[in-house]
């Protein structure tokens, strides 16, 4: 009888963070150690990521489950011996050459029975089995290749068109499964182990798209090499293939962003060298291009008092004449949007996927976080860049009656976005793409402000400057911010949330758009 799994999703949550809990049927525990259940803590950062990683995570197990129990007898006796062999630092190997009774194996398209083979666990032994003339295994591969074998001598026989072609689905699943244990056998290729990578230190979303995005740069130039390949030289190559690479506008990258792409590969390696992937950080002591340009040059620049002014003046009459744009959600969503960005200091992207309930009028603040509850199918995930980010900011009053003003216009809506024009189409792109292409198409050349260095993300710096002139303290600002605190004070004050008060006495002296 083959297997069949009972439906179910196994999500589990315990102290609030999700589980995927399964119980092993007996009569499989012995593939997996003896264990009566798997208990793996899930890693997704939404309620969508959680419940697919969940039902990957069953869709796997039910097909390694299927693959046992489509085992014979004795191919299902051989595999426990092996499992309890490597169990004990073993290294299981047949040394006479002639298989009587025991197992043949598919190699290099036909079935062998006369191998003098080796099946170890670890890479290393494998290794040394190799070396020592026999055709080394991995466990999945030497699995695979049995089925393979078997697969190969059923065909033989006289079988049905659809026995012969549920054997042919057969070979071809366990074709996949060779490939990916003899990968794993060679190492990991990049994109395989970013995922381990990601798997094991568990960065911010942001910083995991980042990760992603470089890595593929270099896959680009050099193609998905074994981890174990990257040279050197190749990193050098990139590190100088990236200075001269154009942007869409025509100018190149600039150092910091050479220097980001160069970080991320040393990181990368550093990781594999740490996990055994390379004998040692091949990127170590490459260096990226020196920055040559002014320290206030490097960054984006701050809005003076004039520019803010020039831009509320603008922006609102702009987009309320525009055709087709007068009295829309999209025109109260941007308008909206420019004051938050005015008087919170909050980054572009933080303030643009703001849901309603993050606005606590009662309390007079904004909370900015990632929090699982309101994200639901169909609509983009928030991202923060790190943990820093997830705090509390207070509610000027002068930004109050704004607020207040654009939840009234939603009422009636069932969206939970307090900007629903904002969502990205397809959920591809950023929340903040609006305002910033906005920004770029309508707003900058009607205001007279064409320093490139000013962008949307220059309230952020403009916010910044104006604590520093009513005499803020460094430690306020930076929980203001989401900023790393480096400061010891403000652990004086407890968790964010129990120090509201301070920071609204600091808030209130600021005028971040002039009256």
């Amino acid at each position: 009888m083959s297997f069949v799994p009972r439906k179910g999703n196994y999500l589990r949550f315990k102290n609030g963070r999700p589980y995927y809990r399964r119980q092993i049927p007996e009569k499989f525990r012995v593939f997996y150690g003896g264990k009566r259940e798997w208990l793996i803590r899930l890693k997704g950062q939404t309620a969508y990521e959680i419940e697919l990683e969940a039902k990957a995570l069953a869709h796997q197990h039910n097909e390694d489950l299927a693959d046992y129990e489509a085992m014979d007898t004795h191919e299902r006796k051989w595999l426990v011996d092996q499992i309890k062999a490597s169990e004990q630092g073993n290294c299981v190997a047949d040394t006479s050459g002639e298989v009587r009774n025991g197992p043949c194996f598919y190699v290099d398209g036909e079935v062998r029975r006369n191998l003098s083979w080796a099946v170890s666990s670890d890479l290393t032994s494998v290794s040394n089995a190799e070396k020592a003339g026999y055709f080394s295994m991995t466990e999945e591969e030497a699995k695979s290749r049995l089925e393979l074998a078997q697969i190969i001598l059923s065909k033989d026989k006289q079988l049905s068109e659809m026995e012969r072609e549920l054997l042919e689905l057969r070979q071809f699943k366990a074709s996949t499964h060779l490939e990916q244990a003899v990968a794993e056998k060679n190492g990991l290729t990049i994109s395989q182990a970013i995922k381990k990578w990601h798997d094991r230190d568990r960065q911010s979303l942001k910083t995991r798209q980042h990760h992603i995005q470089y890595l593929n740069e270099f896959i680009s130039e050099f193609g998905d090499l074994y981890v174990s390949e990257i040279t050197k030289r190749q990193v050098v190559d990139f590190t100088e293939a990236c200075q001269l690479r154009q942007k869409k506008d025509g100018t190149r990258l600039a150092p910091s962003s050479v220097a980001k792409r160069l970080e991320c590969i040393k990181s990368f390696l550093s990781f594999a060298e740490s996990v055994d992937l390379v004998p040692h950080n091949v990127a170590r002591g490459v260096k990226a291009p020196k920055d040559k340009r002014p320290r206030a040059l490097r960054s984006w620049a701050s809005f003076s008092k004039e520019d803010v002014r020039k831009i509320f003046d603008k922006a609102p009459a702009i987009w309320d004449s525009r055709k087709g744009f007068e009295k829309t959600r999209k025109s109260t969503d941007l308008k909206t949007a420019l004051h938050l960005l005015a008087w919170t200091g909050a980054r572009p992207q933080e303030v643009c996927q703001l849901r309603t309930q993050d606005l606590d009028l009662m309390k007079g603040v904004i909370l900015i976080t990632t929090d699982l509850g309101d994200d639901l199918e169909g609509i983009k995930p928030r991202s923060l860049k790190n943990e820093s980010s997830i705090r509390e900011v207070p509610i000027h009053s002068r930004l109050l009656p704004v607020i207040d003003s654009h939840l009234e216009s939603l009422s009636g809506s069932n969206t939970p976005l307090f900007f629903p024009t904002f969502q990205p189409k397809g959920n591809e792109g950023s929340y903040c793409r609006q305002l910033s292409d906005e920004w770029r198409d309508h707003i900058r050349k009607p205001t007279g402000i064409i320093e490139p260095r000013k962008v949307m993300y220059s309230f952020r710096h403009s916010w910044s400057a104006e604590s520093r002139r009513v005499g803020m303290p460094e430690h306020v600002r930076n929980a203001i911010m989401g900023h790393v605190n480096e400061n010891r004070i403000a652990d004086r004050y407890g968790g964010d949330g129990d120090w509201i008060d301070e920071k609204k006495l600091h808030i209130e002296k600021m005028e971040c758009v002039p009256a």
